[in-house]
């Protein structure tokens, strides 16, 4: 798979997060938040929004778009049967091989989804149980979200999970 913007890749992979959590769960919320923070700080963030029912690309409103217009250097959006951008494919793309598709520049990369990918996780829930089968959960956001011996936040707190990732991902320590 070619790189994304034209860039080769350098062999090294920048590192990756995913928030994940149910459907209206407020993820989009949190992804943006943390680009927004992020970006401002002068990292480059790429974000990667898994729609497993399809996606309508930077339609003003919908999930792209917001990542995009909160300071993403990138916005990657994957469901069966299309890649923005554009690039149709046969299947549904696994987070990994969208990575490694990502060109030089990039400091992180915030999945929105990819429940099953073997990434460091958020985990965000106001309302339902944390499901069963959910592993490698480094923080949550929300309410319904107590995991012992795991950091919560909510959307006031947004800064300091940045600066968790920043710390933990990074290898910046804040201020």
């Amino acid at each position: 798979m070619k790189s994304f913007g034209g860039h080769s890749r350098s062999g090294v992979t920048p590192p990756v997060v995913t928030v994940v959590g149910y459907s209206d769960s407020g993820k989009t919320t949190v992804v943006s938040s943390l680009i927004r923070t992020l970006a401002i700080e002068g990292f480059r963030v790429a974000s990667v929004k898994h729609s497993p029912h399809g996606h309508e690309s930077d339609r003003p409103g919908s999930d792209t778009y917001r990542h995009r217009h909160t300071g993403a250097a990138l916005v990657v959006a994957s469901s069966p049967g299309a890649l923005t951008a554009f690039e149709r494919i046969d299947r549904d793309m696994p987070l990994e091989a969208i990575v490694e598709s990502i060109g030089e520049g990039i400091d992180i990369v915030i999945a929105e989804g990819f429940k099953t990918s073997t990434y460091p996780k958020i985990l965000v829930s106001e309302s339902l149980p944390v499901p069963e089968d959910m592993y490698n959960v480094f923080a949550t956001v929300g309410r319904a979200t107590h995991l012992p011996g795991v950091p919560e936040f909510d959307l006031d707190t947004i800064h300091l999970l940045a600066e968790m990732i920043r710390d933990r991902f990074l290898g910046q320590t804040s201020s």
